[in-house]
């Protein structure tokens, strides 16, 4: 059961969460993308962010994305086929943006969503991604990574 209610949110307004939550907790150089043509980055820093670990710097670029899945956290909802689509159309679509020299490869990729994720479906989403991005270190956040970042920067 997740803290907050991220399901009545919907997508649009999910995003500009995460992307607030973003730049609260790691600064401005997280740039808000998102809506259309965005690239696949609904939210991007092309510099050094202390991510994931607030103790430390690294290097990006970063590519942070959002995915929310309707009703993920309902009573008896079963959201990971929704999820595993999702991340496999998104791993498609960087795909053909690397094969047309639109997308670079990030240092890091964050695949962010509403739903709880349980540890072996973030082991699949993470290996959906590693095919094309295999040099890249791949996050998955669920939703009750979401409720954390919002606990933590409140504002």
């Amino acid at each position: 059961m997740l803290r907050y209610r991220l399901d009545d949110l919907g997508a649009y307004q999910f995003e500009k969460l995460v992307q607030s939550s973003l730049k609260a907790a790691l600064g401005l150089s997280v740039e808000s993308w998102g809506n259309r043509a965005d690239h696949g980055r609904d939210s991007y820093s092309r510099g050094t962010l202390r991510f994931p670990d607030p103790a430390q710097e690294s290097a990006g670029p970063f590519v942070f994305q959002t995915k929310f899945v309707e009703g993920a956290n309902a009573a008896g909802s079963r959201p990971a086929r929704a999820l595993l689509s999702s991340a496999s159309k998104e791993r498609d679509r960087i795909s053909e943006r690397i094969a047309r020299k639109t997308w670079g490869r990030p240092a890091h990729f964050v695949f962010i969503t509403n739903s709880l994720v349980a540890g072996a479906l973030r082991e699949k989403i993470r290996s959906v991604f590693r095919r094309v991005l295999p040099s890249t270190e791949i996050h998955v956040w669920a939703g009750d990574d979401v409720a954390t970042f919002l606990i933590r920067a409140p504002r």
